[in-house]
């Protein structure tokens, strides 16, 4: 009991958290859905890897140097964790910044390249533009999460995720309901006093005493953060390089109702596995501390208390899913042909979930104890086994 109560307070805030953000992607499934109809749902689906990306450089960020501040905090190297804090603050701003100029004149390009055509690319193009103007409060957004998380405030971290979560209901919400000019002025008002919020000495800084001291250079803490950074970076976006490849696949296939099945099924499963990364990243912070004190039998019973946990949820949320499976596409306003293939087609996705548990929580582990090298094998082969799936699948492969 005595290791399981830390164990819950860093693991279920995380879980919960990361279930809000699932939801959160729901939300633009429901209301486009609901509203346009299939040809929305497959031009956000198409156009959702582009938001991945954007995301998953946040979460790099984040996640890496959050693992380097908590290491180098157990190792008493106070003056070094928060010079990584404060790189990771301005790395995030210059990644947002970055990636907006760059996608944005490629809007048009990047969809094409995702399948869009036709019917598609309009309502894909005006999805996007946005997404990628926002750019910078998405880095800060899923970036700024870990570093709190990584000094004790779990809860904190969750609500600052449910803070984006129910902001984003409500300004969906205005939007279908014609608050257009409203909306916009509105959000980056909030997005400011949200950032600005975040940034407050007391979440950031309140651990490091001793702030002389002989600070990490530039580039090495750059590279030092991304060392770290590519594993919850790819975790964040080789599941899109997946959806891209599925998105064409069900394009070749079946068509527009194609893509608007697989949108209806990765909706559902992204809450999934985003519970399921919950357990990883929940864990992290406890395997980072006992590794940097070099506890080496607490990191070990830490990761075996998140398979445990991620198996349990894992096994649970799968007899759910499967149980509601043909409500699944009515939920997103799908049509009956789609509805019916939701339900028909779903138990093949649930069928990858203790596997996916059990990859998710060693993932974490790997990063959270700096074994860069096994964690990359893991997270950037599942994409790449995909692709060759699907190339053995295509007709005339014998």
């Amino acid at each position: 009991m005595g290791r399981f109560k830390p164990f819950a307070a860093c693991v279920f805030p995380a879980v919960f958290a990361f279930a809000l953000s699932g939801i959160y992607a729901i939300v633009d499934g429901f209301f486009v859905g609901r509203s346009i109809g299939d040809t929305g749902l497959s031009a956000i689906n198409i156009a959702y890897p582009v938001t991945a990306l954007i995301q998953a450089a946040g979460t790099g960020t984040g996640m890496g140097g959050a693992v380097m501040y908590s290491v180098r905090l157990a190792e008493k190297r106070d003056s070094e964790a928060e010079n990584f804090m404060k790189g990771v603050f301005f790395y995030l701003a210059l990644t947002g910044i970055l990636l907006t100029v760059i996608l944005f004149p490629l809007t048009d390009p990047l969809l094409s390249l995702m399948g869009a055509d036709g019917e598609l690319m309009k309502p894909g193009r005006e999805y996007l533009s946005v997404i990628v103007l926002g750019s910078v409060f998405q880095v800060f957004g899923t970036g700024v999460v870990p570093l709190i998380r990584n000094q004790g405030k779990s809860v904190q971290a969750m609500y600052c995720m449910i803070g984006g979560f129910v902001t984003n209901i409500f300004f969906r919400l205005s939007l279908c309901l014609g608050f257009t000019a409203w909306n916009g002025g509105s959000g980056l008002g909030l997005c400011g006093r949200t950032g600005r919020h975040h940034g407050r000495r007391p979440f950031v800084y309140e651990r490091a005493e001793n702030p002389g001291g002989d600070p990490a250079p530039g580039a090495f803490r750059f590279f030092s953060i991304w060392r770290i950074g590519l594993a919850p970076f790819g975790i964040t976006m080789c599941p899109m390089i997946s959806l891209l490849l599925m998105n064409r696949a069900s394009l070749q296939y079946g068509g527009s109702e194609g893509v608007a099945c697989y949108a209806c099924i990765a909706y559902v499963i992204t809450i999934m596995y985003l519970i399921l990364q919950g357990v990883g990243d929940g864990s992290q912070p406890l395997m980072s501390r006992f590794y940097g004190e070099d506890n080496k039998k607490e990191v070990r019973i830490t990761r075996t208390m998140a398979y445990a946990a991620a198996a349990v949820m894992g096994v649970a949320l799968a007899v759910l899913l499967y149980w509601c499976r043909n409500g699944i596409g009515v939920l997103f306003g799908a049509s009956e042909t789609v509805s019916l293939a939701v339900g028909t087609d779903l138990y093949i996705f649930l069928a990858a979930v203790p596997f996916l548990a059990f990859l998710r929580v060693t993932t974490a582990g790997f990063y959270a104890t700096e074994q860069t090298r096994f964690s990359y094998m893991i997270v950037y082969g599942e994409p790449i086994f995909l692709a060759l799936l699907l190339l053995c699948s295509r007709p005339g492969w014998d």
